[in-house]
């Protein structure tokens, strides 16, 4: 898989790609590198994908953890995501999907980390723009799926 993120991925002082086959350093390297991604397989040797996604969550400096999870095991989806995975990609994977969704997370914590520096912007109460926004889990229409252009 690294090698294959490496390909596909790698530009140059824009992107890297660190890989480990051991469970227990991924809270280590995360700590160290701050990683806006990590993809994470369910099933490893001596530790699984959930316990790691919990050590992950008691070592995170911010509360987004940015965990896609690899699983060949479609019941463990649903509790990769109330773990903490931010996405799930199933075995075996498609390559142009691998790719989407790898995109489509990095574009979403590029937004993320730039709303902790400026802040989220609400809008205004026009009706133009939005129906709804979100801080810490507000909203101001009933639930995010409601959210809606006016």
């Amino acid at each position: 898989m690294s090698a294959c993120l490496n390909d596909c991925w790698v530009r140059p002082a824009t992107t890297r790609v660190a890989s480990t086959m051991n469970p227990q350093e991924v809270c280590a390297l995360h700590r160290k590198n701050g990683y806006d991604l990590i993809l994470l397989d369910l099933q490893m040797p001596s530790m699984d994908g959930f316990q790691v996604m919990a050590d992950l969550k008691t070592n995170a400096s911010d509360s987004y953890l940015p965990v896609i999870v690899l699983t060949a095991q479609p019941a463990h989806r649903l509790r990769a995501l109330q773990t903490g995975a931010k996405d799930f990609i199933s075995k075996p994977f498609d390559l142009l999907e691998v790719k989407t969704r790898i995109h489509n997370m990095l574009e979403v914590r590029l937004l993320y980390k730039n709303s902790r520096v400026t802040g989220p912007k609400r809008p205004e109460n026009n009706n133009e723009g939005p129906a709804c926004w979100t801080k810490n889990n507000l909203t101001r229409g009933s639930s995010i799926q409601s959210c809606r252009s006016l």
